[in-house]
């Protein structure tokens, strides 16, 4: 009987584990949405060998603001997102344009945003309004090492707000462990 009583919860509670540990990971394809406020970009290093532009990009993906180079490191831009006409709750997209590589631009959000229906862009939230964003700049991903291209983004007011997408694997071993849990608990 006590291994049983132990062996449910255990297993419940490593599935719980997994999902928790998913969430501390950077996104692929997330998207940030603007809460008003300024916001402060920081370039950070990188592992680039081509020369990429930061810029924010309104709904039709033209890009409103300029925002800095990936290089040098340490560069910290501040701007208000309203003075290029997003209201609180709109997507703030960013990409990067690969001045190297024939000026191709790339975005952060879904892959059906670049040229080549690829994730060019994650997203690692670091908590109190700050995220990191690491892009790949190049066509088909290049090595999808997420590091060609890096910036700290910061909501000096209020943070900006990823989307809260659960991982499919996540939901899968939940289910999965919630499935042998009621299973086993009906044999006993």
């Amino acid at each position: 009987m006590f291994i049983k009583s132990v062996l449910v919860p255990s297993l419940v509670m490593t599935l719980l584990s997994f999902a928790a540990a998913a969430h501390a990971a950077p996104i692929m394809g997330e998207q940030l949405f603007y809460v008003g406020g300024d916001v402060t970009v920081e370039s950070l290093p990188v592992s680039s060998g081509y020369t990429n532009e930061l810029g924010l990009y309104d709904s039709t993906f033209t890009r409103v603001l300029y925002i800095m180079n990936d290089e040098p490191v340490g560069v910290s831009v501040t701007f208000d997102p309203s003075v290029y006409g997003f209201s609180v709750g709109d997507e703030l997209i960013f990409g990067i344009r690969a001045i190297s590589d024939g000026n191709r631009e790339y975005f952060m959000g879904l892959a059906v945003r670049n040229p080549d229906n690829v994730i060019h862009a994650v997203v690692d939230n670091l908590g109190g309004g700050i995220f990191i964003i690491d892009f790949e700049d190049l066509f088909n991903g290049g090595d999808l090492d997420y590091n060609d291209t890096r910036f700290q983004f910061e909501s000096a007011t209020t943070p900006i707000t990823p989307t809260a997408v659960p991982e499919p694997a996540t939901l899968s071993l939940l289910g999965l462990g919630l499935a042998a849990a009621h299973r086993y608990r009906r044999r006993s």
